[in-house]
C-alpha cells in the first residue's frame, strides 16, 4: 500500500514537472512542439478528465502560445471535449489558431451529421484563403484518391462537399480538390458525369496551378476509362480556347506519348477530322520517338501519315517532329517534296527537316 501511495506521488510530482515545463514552453517563439511532446508524454498517464480541464484553461487563456498548445494538443481530449474545446477555439482572435482549429475539426467531423457538414460547409467559404485551402486539404485526404474503398453514407456525404470545394476563393483550395478528382474510379460515390463537369470548369478557372491540376486530372482519368476519357480529351480540345488547348496538349498528349499512349488511340488523334487534334499529335510527337513493346517504332508511321496531311499546320508540325528520323529515306523526301510549299510555314520546317538530313548524312 505504502508503494503504491509513493508510486501515486510520484507519477503527481512527474506530471506537474511534465506541466510546468510544457507552459513554459510554449511561451517561448520557438517552444511550441517541446511543449507539445511534453503534453502528450502527460496525457498518456494522466487521471481521467484532468486532460480536458487542463486543455479547457489554456484554450480560454490571454496568452496566445497556451492558446496554440491547446489547439496542437487538441486530438488527446475525448470526443465531445473535443468539439467544445475546437468551437471556442475556432472563434480566437488569431488567425493562427482558428487555422489550426479548423484543419482539427476536419479530421473530427461526423460527415454523417448535418450540422458538421454544414460547418464544413461555412468552413470552405472563410475569407482567410489559408484557412480555407488547409480546410480543402484535409477533406481530400479523408477520402484518399477519391475511390471506393471506404464506401458508405459518409463518402457520400464528402462527395456533396467537392462543389463547394471548387467554389472555393483558395486557389489551394481548388487544386487541392481537382488533384483528388484525378484519383478517381468507378463505383465511387462522385458520379462521372459530375467529375467530368468539375474537371472541365476547373480548365477555365483564373489561376494556373488550378488549371494545370484539371489537366492532369484529365490525364487521369483517361488513364483510367481510356474509350470515354480520351474521346472527352479530343472534344475538349477540340472546342477549347489556345491556353487550354496548349495546355491539354502539354498535360494530356505529351505526357501520354511518354507514359504509354496506346497505338489505337494515336492513331484515332491521327485520322481525326478536327485539324486542331491532328495537329495537336504532332507537336506531341515532337518530343521525340518513342518504341512499342515490340521493338518497332510506330510513332514514324504516325510521322509519315501526317506530313502528307492536307492543312498547312499539321504539315509543318508533323516535319518539325520528323527530324527525330532525319537518319531514313522518307524524312529527306518529305522535307524535299514541302521545300516549295506555298505555306511559309511548311516550308521553313521543311527547311528544318532538310538541314537536319545534311547534318546526319555528314555525321555517318
Amino acid at each position: 500500500m505504502l508503494d503504491e501511495r509513493h508510486d501515486q506521488r510520484h507519477d503527481q510530482a512527474n506530471g506537474i514537472e511534465l506541466l510546468a515545463r510544457a507552459q513554459s514552453a510554449a511561451l517561448t517563439p520557438s517552444g511550441l512542439d517541446e511543449a507539445v511532446a511534453a503534453v502528450a508524454v502527460w496525457a498518456a498517464t494522466a487521471p481521467a478528465g484532468l486532460v480536458e480541464l487542463h486543455l479547457g484553461r489554456w484554450a480560454a487563456d490571454r496568452r496566445v502560445g497556451l492558446r496554440l498548445l491547446a489547439v496542437r494538443s487538441v486530438a488527446l481530449a475525448g470526443g465531445e471535449a473535443r468539439r467544445a474545446l475546437l468551437a471556442l477555439l475556432g472563434t480566437d482572435a488569431r488567425r493562427d489558431v482558428r487555422r489550426l482549429a479548423a484543419v482539427e475539426f476536419v479530421a473530427l467531423a461526423d460527415l454523417d451529421r448535418p450540422d458538421d457538414l454544414e460547418q464544413l460547409r461555412a468552413l470552405l467559404l472563410e475569407p482567410d484563403d489559408a484557412l480555407a485551402a488547409g480546410v480543402a486539404e484535409q477533406l481530400v485526404a479523408r477520402v484518399a484518391g477519391w475511390d471506393a474503398a471506404s464506401g458508405g453514407s459518409a463518402d457520400g456525404s464528402l462527395a456533396g462537399l467537392v462543389a463547394p470545394l471548387l467554389a472555393s476563393r483558395a486557389v489551394k483550395a481548388r487544386t487541392a480538390v481537382l488533384r483528388g478528382l484525378g484519383g478517381w474510379r468507378p463505383g465511387s460515390p462522385l458520379a462521372l458525369p459530375d467529375v467530368v463537369a468539375q474537371i472541365t470548369s476547373g480548365l477555365a478557372d483564373e489561376a494556373g496551378p488550378v488549371r494545370q491540376a484539371a489537366a492532369k486530372a484529365l490525364a487521369d482519368l483517361a488513364a483510367t476509362i481510356p474509350a470515354q476519357g480520351w474521346a472527352l480529351v479530343r472534344r475538349l480540345h477540340a472546342g477549347a480556347s489556345p491556353r487550354t488547348r496548349a495546355l491539354l496538349e502539354r498535360q494530356c498528349i505529351a505526357g501520354a506519348l511518354a507514359g504509354g499512349l496506346t497505338r489505337d488511340e494515336a492513331w484515332t488523334w491521327a485520322t481525326e477530322p478536327e485539324q486542331r487534334t491532328r495537329r495537336a499529335l504532332a507537336l506531341a510527337l515532337r518530343s521525340g520517338a518513342e518504341r512499342d513493346s515490340g521493338g518497332r517504332n510506330w510513332h514514324r508511321d504516325l510521322l509519315r501519315h501526317l506530313s502528307v496531311d492536307p492543312v498547312p499546320a499539321v504539315r509543318a508540325a508533323a516535319l518539325d517532329a520528323a527530324r527525330s528520323f532525319a537518319t531514313e529515306a522518307w524524312a529527306a523526301r518529305a522535307a524535299q517534296r514541302n521545300a516549295g510549299s506555298g505555306s511559309r510555314a511548311v516550308a521553313e520546317a521543311a527547311q528544318r527537316l532538310a538541314k537536319a538530313v545534311r547534318t546526319r548524312q555528314k555525321a555517318s
